[in-house]
């Protein structure tokens, strides 16, 4: 059985945590959001707070390399997948459409 996983990437003020939450539960997913980093501190032997500051230069190291070989810009919304805005949408719908596609995949 494979594993599905579901990113929600967000902008602050989105409802990004609460439509993550809502997709999880609705589909049986297990939901992780900064638990995740504790845990991985953990394993790691690190602090939460150095685990984060390790989390930042790899990232920085990933939009170097990312914009570099493919000419695109590291975190632009055109570049994914889906791109939902739940402003115009509404928390439900984008849910709803999360699901859907979740389910169809």
């Amino acid at each position: 059985m494979s594993k599905k996983i579901i990113t929600v990437s967000r902008e602050f003020g989105s409802g990004g945590r609460h439509i993550a939450e809502q997709v999880a539960k609705r589909l049986g997913y297990q939901y992780y959001d900064k638990q995740i980093i504790a845990k991985v501190a953990e394993e790691a032997g690190l602090s939460e707070k150095e685990a984060q500051k390790k989390m930042r230069e790899i990232d920085k190291k990933r939009s170097i390399h990312y914009d570099y070989y493919t000419d695109q810009k590291w975190g632009d919304a055109r570049n994914y997948s889906i791109s939902l805005n739940s402003s115009d949408l509404g928390y439900e719908r984008v849910i709803d459409i999360i699901c859907t596609l979740a389910k169809e995949l």
